[in-house]
């Protein structure tokens, strides 16, 4: 997590203690990966989006927002929000959204 993300964190984990509710972090990977047979790659997408996610997880928790509060899915690559033509649209698809839910 870069430094403006952890910001961001610090930001919902504030607004969670406060407020109270649910965290839904929802991890994504773009659908590139080197080539291999499509099962392969579903499962390396899959592992990469939950690693994100648990990444984003693990640095709420260091916050204070309790593990119970904390929901966690992984998407793989099934959510692009870009096209992958160009490496920034990638770059758009490998993230983490989160959800507050009250």
């Amino acid at each position: 997590l870069d430094t403006e993300a952890r910001e961001i964190l610090a930001q919902v984990a504030k607004l969670q203690r406060e407020k109270g509710g649910a965290v839904r972090v929802a991890g994504h990977a773009s659908m590139r990966t080197r080539p291999m047979d499509p099962d392969r790659h579903a499962k390396v997408n899959e592992k990469i989006s939950a690693a994100r996610a648990n990444a984003v997880v693990q640095q709420l928790a260091r916050l204070g927002v309790k593990s119970s509060a904390i929901v966690a899915d992984a998407l793989g690559d099934s959510d692009p929000v870009f096209f992958e033509v160009m490496q920034t649209g990638e770059a758009g698809n490998r993230r983490a959204e989160i959800y507050m839910e009250f």
